[in-house]
């Protein structure tokens, strides 16, 4: 292979010289293409023959023969250089020469990268091929290459062993034939993910092309060739990188470009700082030669190539439009958007948009053939097999499940609006329900869906809140998430583009309405502690104007517009209304109210198109938790069940205008996600019209019934164990696990925690390093927030295995020795006390929380609070830390009760987050909890003595904190981080 290389050096040097001067870059772009190492050999060897007359008498190109001829210039099969023999030659790049060569202390093959002697005498790609190693030899991913050593030859040339590839490179699979869609989209997000790793180290790629894309043969990409990488200071400073982040600052010759220009972003060739957004647009060029078969900017030369890139607008997928699908293409152009602004801002998201499109593909072809293959995944022909990690690992689609807070809050933040309700997916409803997709766990619908339905994301960026279309169908609101804040935005569903009508403020969106003349928006926001308030603003754009306070739902016109109805919640009394007022807010009147633990749903009634009765969802605790369609009268206030079916809660409701049914937004189960059903009318017929791993949150329906809006949402998250405030040391021990309910250590250093398997929550333990991974429950139910005994003994939990919540013990070492500590309903968040003797926990059945203590060993349980949950014992028994209800507040504080007496609480100026627990210091001078600054979640420590507040984690991403656990020591960290992806979708219903 070198002595090819050189063969083709020598001719292109001999060629370029019987050219003027001024024509040689131009040959050389021509005749090099992509080819940067060979152009850059020729190019330094015309530079030597021009700058050193002595080279007239040795020709620059001998000069160069003998040392790429060198006897030491290349290994053959059987040398050894340090333990490792060299078997083949596998390739050479702009970097070094790659042997494969077993490793004769642990007898594996590996891949051996070997520093050129013609460079090694080169000092900056010397350091570039030492940046490589350290680089990459930083990044514990599964999707980038793994570094086992570097080193030097005993004549001093630099190697890297590395993992050896068993596959081919993306360029190879390329070349056989245009990929599939579902190939496209794996390839795509695991590239992502190794992006991912890379960025939150501080590292730019700088040259992601499918040269550098190797594919396994059993289904993982790996991401390869960090040789031109750089750290990102607007990532992280550099720590463990401190020589090698000087390279990113190592000058370049004149025409040199470090990467392949047709994978180059415009800044790149602008010769601009670069930031991980360039790796972003050279992905977005990587996805869209999978998915047409060749690049966007292809052209006849290297210089036309870049003026494309620089210049060419837009991107044009005509041609391509059949095969490739709306979201797919919004991906491309976001990535390849030429203003880095407007492109996608972290890698993140785009894994999340990529991992959506082939979710939608998935349920769309399982809905289309009972024979298609369950995980959706193809072969890579005549190469490899997706793995079954691919969008949710660890097993073939991973069924995911999003708990309450039944878990978090087992309803009431349905049931007491918290920071935001239903639509925003926190607070209200994800504080309420635990929401996954297990295949058994609802039963599908006898009859199909009444019409064809198409499925269209109208954003991408995972970030929407709560959605509605206008009567006419032509636009949707939508506030969306930024930095912590939220905003309100208009889009045209018949072209690209958005208007802000609302900036962005730190109120959190409760729901959004169009008037019925499409001319104004209503939107409902929490202020003043969570109570809910009704904003008015004029359509394009206008200053808001506060319409009425005690709105907690989204609100519902009348057939005429002159009227609303909404769901209003006093905490105080415990009492929900069912409420109409004018639509300037005047005139209100009560419809109807529920107290003592019946509920009416804070996600939206819906007014009929007669005008004669609203409809609204009213819960109850009876076993467990339930909701059902209640049809209130306007005029005489009667109520009566619309329908004998039940759900588990139902998010929103709206009438089709023609009276012919409603759609609802509901799931039957806890472990069941939120989809879309219609009701006819009058024959009450329930049909289901999605079946889908993600969740459906929210609807809103056009006048002719043709658009319905929802969001379409899903969660992931990863469990990281980390020493203490040090962030950057965090590894994952797994990766896509949906939501984890509940985590904690036992005293021999095991991590417990609760996630989906199967078909249910289950308890399972794990080492801290990621080994003797083992479930200790087995579908009995959905178990729970498991809190580990101190003295590892037990592990007390929460299930529903009874249909009703209760807590149950194990043993912590084998889950054997089951046992049930309660026998009510209602009852969570367990916690043991330090001498074991005690489980504390809270109950809400009755519509309030209470605390109380049962015997670890079982017993009758004891009130020991009222007002409180979530309650944590000091380390030395006196007082416990809770979630509050202060009285006449919307929303809980944290405060600090005493375990005996009745001493009057102490309320802290703590944030109270979704997914939250209190946590005391071992020394029970101190608080842990969560707090999300511009939109970042970190563990933060309050000191009792002063009020004193110091960050303890230093996460650089937008990731929230789920939950967390400290080590028995204070040492260490376990915690649940991930993402809620959300975003509007538009379900085309063709008649």
């Amino acid at each position: 292979m070198i002595q090819n290389r050189w063969q083709t050096i020598k001719e292109l040097f001999n060629a370029a010289l019987q050219r003027a001067p001024e024509e040689r870059a131009g040959f050389l772009d021509e005749a090099c293409g992509d080819d940067e190492v060979v152009r850059n050999e020729v190019a330094s060897l015309l530079a030597a023959h021009i700058s050193d007359e002595s080279f007239l008498a040795v020709p620059a190109f001998q000069m160069g023969a003998e040392l790429l001829l060198d006897s030491n210039a290349g290994p053959a099969a059987g040398d050894q250089i340090g333990p490792y023999k060299i078997l083949s030659e596998l390739g050479s790049g702009g970097m070094g020469d790659v042997f494969l060569a077993q490793d004769t202390r642990l007898g594996r093959n590996i891949a051996l990268k070997l520093l050129p002697v013609d460079v090694a005498r080169d000092l900056q790609r010397v350091r570039r091929f030492e940046q490589e190693a350290r680089t990459a030899s930083a990044l514990n991913h599964p999707n980038v290459c793994v570094i086992h050593e570097i080193g030097k030859t005993s004549d001093g040339r630099q190697f890297i062993a590395m993992e050896y590839i068993d596959g081919v490179t993306l360029r190879t699979r390329l070349a056989q034939q245009r990929m599939t869609l579902t190939e496209t989209l794996d390839v795509g997000a695991q590239v992502a993910w190794a992006l991912e790793a890379a960025h939150a180290a501080g590292v730019v790629h700088r040259d992601i092309k499918p040269e550098n894309i190797m594919l396994r043969r059993d289904g993982y990409v790996k991401v390869v060739d960090f040789g031109i990488a750089k750290l990102n200071e607007n990532l992280s400073p550099p720590t463990a990188f401190d020589e090698a982040s000087t390279l990113g600052k190592v000058n370049t010759d004149p025409g040199t470009r470090l990467g392949t220009v047709k994978y180059m972003s415009p800044e790149q060739l602008r010769e601009r700082p670069v930031d991980e957004r360039t790796d972003i647009w050279s992905l977005g060029v990587v996805l869209h030669e999978m998915a047409t078969g060749e690049t966007p900017f292809a052209a006849r030369t290297t210089n036309e190539t870049i003026a494309a890139i620089l210049e060419r607008q837009p991107l044009n997928f005509e041609g391509y439009a059949q095969d490739i699908p709306l979201g797919l293409r919004r991906i491309i152009k976001k990535a390849l958007s030429k203003n880095r602004r407007e492109r996608y801002q972290k890698v993140t998201s785009l894994a999340a948009d990529l991992r959506q499109v082939r979710r939608q593909i998935d349920a769309e072809r399982h809905g289309e053939s009972s024979g298609s293959d369950s995980d959706g995944t193809e072969k890579l022909i005549g190469i490899v097999r997706q793995p079954v990690v691919d969008f949710a690992a660890p097993a073939p689609l991973q069924k995911k499940t999003f708990l309450s807070s039944t878990a978090e809050s087992i309803l009431t933040e349905i049931k007491q609006h918290r920071k935001a309700t239903i639509f925003a997916g926190v607070g209200a409803v994800l504080a309420l329900l635990v929401v996954g997709y297990v295949s058994g766990v609802f039963r599908p619908s006898q009859e199909p869906p009444p019409h064809k339905l198409e499925f269209t994301s109208l954003t991408n960026t995972g970030t929407s809140v709560c959605a509605a279309i206008s009567p006419d169908g032509k636009w949707v609101a939508h506030a969306e998430s930024k930095n912590g804040m939220q905003e309100l935005v208009v889009t045209s569903v018949g072209t690209p583009g958005n208007s802000v009508v609302v900036p962005l403020a730190p109120p959190q969106y409760r729901g959004v309405t169009f008037s019925r003349d499409g001319f104004y928006l209503y939107y409902t926001i929490s202020e003043k502690g969570g109570s809910g308030t009704l904003y008015q603003v004029a359509l394009p754009k206008s200053t808001p104007r506060k319409i009425k306070e005690g709105v907690d739902s989204p609100i519902t016109f009348s057939p005429t517009g002159d009227r609303f109805g909404f769901v209003r919640f006093d905490r105080a009394a415990n009492e929900y209304s069912l409420m109409i007022a004018g639509s300037d807010g005047t005139n209100e009147r009560t419809i109807a109210t529920r107290r003592g633990g019946n509920t009416l749903s804070l996600g939206g009634p819906a007014w009929s198109p007669d005008e004669e009765v609203i409809i609204c969802s009213a819960g109850k605790w009876e076993n467990g938790y339930h909701e059902t369609l209640i049809e209130f009268g306007l005029e005489n206030g009667q109520e009566r069940p619309f329908i004998d079916q039940q759900w588990y809660a139902v998010l929103q409701v709206a009438w089709l205008e023609n009276k012919s049914g409603l759609i609802i937004s509901a799931n039957e189960r806890p472990l069941s996600p939120f989809q879309l059903w219609q009701v006819s009318y009058p024959d009450r017929r329930v049909v289901r019209i999605t079946n889908n791993p993600e969740r459906y949150e929210g609807v809103s329906i056009s006048r002719e019934g043709g658009e319905i809006v929802s969001l379409r949402s899903y969660q992931d998250a990863q469990i990281f164990v980390l020493p203490l405030g040090d962030s950057e040391r965090a590894h994952s021990l797994m990766r896509n696990v949906g939501r984890v309910y509940g985590v904690d250590w036992t005293n021999n250093g095991r991590i417990v925690y609760s996630w989906t398997t199967r078909n249910n929550l289950n308890l399972s333990a794990i080492d801290r390093d990621g080994a003797n991974q083992v479930q200790l429950t087995g579908d009995a139910g959905d178990d729970i927030f498991p809190a580990a005994s101190p003295d590892g003994r037990f592990i007390v939990f929460v299930s529903n295995r009874t249909g009703s919540l209760n807590l149950w013990r194990i043993n912590a070492d084998d889950g054997g020795d089951l046992k049930q500590l309660t026998f009510g309903d209602g009852n969570s968040s367990p916690s043991v006390s330090p001498d074991g003797q005690w489980v504390l926990y809270d109950n809400q059945s009755n519509g309030k929380f209470t605390i109380w203590k049962v015997p670890v060993d079982g017993g009758e349980p004891v009130q020991i609070g009222e007002s409180a949950r979530s309650p944590v014992l000091s380390p030395d028994g006196q007082f416990i830390a809770c979630r509050y209800y202060v009285e006449g507040a919307e929303s809980p504080s944290i405060a600090i009760l005493p375990f005996q007496g009745k001493s009057p609480p102490k309320v802290l100026p703590i944030p109270v987050m979704d997914w939250q627990r209190i946590q005391w210091t071992p020394d029970g001078r101190a608080l842990t909890y969560v707090k999300a600054v511009d939109g970042r979640s970190n563990i933060w420590r309050y000191e009792l003595a002063d009020g004193s507040a110091t960050q303890l984690t230093n996460f650089k991403t937008d990731d929230q904190i789920f939950a967390y656990a400290w080590s028995p020591d204070y040492k260490e960290l376990a915690c649940e981080r991930g993402l809620k992806v959300s975003d509007v979708m538009i379900i085309y219903n063709r008649k």
